[in-house]
């Protein structure tokens, strides 16, 4: 499911709690979250906030999400003991080890890491869950930020890993990269681009500035 973003405030718990966490769920649509978090939950305010984090995830309220920019073990205890308390349910990780986790309110079946980007030692996390009787496989990647040469490298390595394990399979991350380029392109060969789907399904919202997706 593609859900629209929206501006309005958080509450501070949210007004109905999710689902309490299964080993699968059945009837309902998967929904993804992906988000970079910026150090581990630093605002636009410059403000260092886990909880405020914790709090818009639970508003969005996703079986599976993947965070970026979580820099420590320390930051993602924080964010996902936030997330436990507002929700009451249970969620899962798995941790690269530095900046990329995945998190997940259904449980996972297997975790592994990818190192992606051998020359700077950073590693893609991936969680495995089985939702409505399926098995998805999520990754979480931050691709870098100047390089495209590096990028397309990163890309074909996340690609690599995740072909060891069984579709579904769901590439996210912060790719640093535009439509339509080079490395955008291995990115999406054999993958669906969420954004297009989401375009075509009148479903996609924008912040003002910011650029198509």
């Amino acid at each position: 499911s593609v859900v629209a973003g929206g501006t309005s405030a958080v509450a501070e718990t949210p007004s109905s709690p999710p689902p309490s966490s299964s080993r699968s769920s059945s009837g309902a649509s998967l929904k993804v979250l992906h988000w970079n978090v910026h150090h581990g939950g630093i605002g636009t305010d410059g403000k260092y906030d886990p909880g405020r984090v914790a709090a818009w995830i639970a508003k969005i309220n996703p079986h599976v999400a993947s965070l970026n920019e979580v820099d420590t073990s320390a930051q993602v205890a924080a964010i996902v003991n936030a997330l436990r308390a507002k929700t009451g349910a249970t969620w899962y990780l798995a941790f690269s080890g530095r900046g990329n986790l995945v998190i997940s309110r259904v449980k996972m079946e297997d975790v592994s890491k990818c190192l992606y980007a051998p020359s700077y030692d950073v590693y893609a996390a991936h969680g495995s869950i089985v939702f409505n009787g399926r098995r998805i496989n999520l990754w979480s990647g931050h691709m870098h930020v100047s390089s495209a040469s590096s990028r397309l490298s990163e890309a074909k390595a996340l690609q690599k890993c995740a072909a060891n394990w069984s579709e579904a399979r769901i590439i996210a991350g912060d790719y640093n990269m535009q439509y339509g380029s080079t490395e955008y392109k291995a990115a999406a060969t054999n993958y669906t681009d969420a954004w297009l789907a989401a375009k075509a399904a009148g479903a996609t919202a924008n912040y003002s500035g910011d650029c198509d997706g």
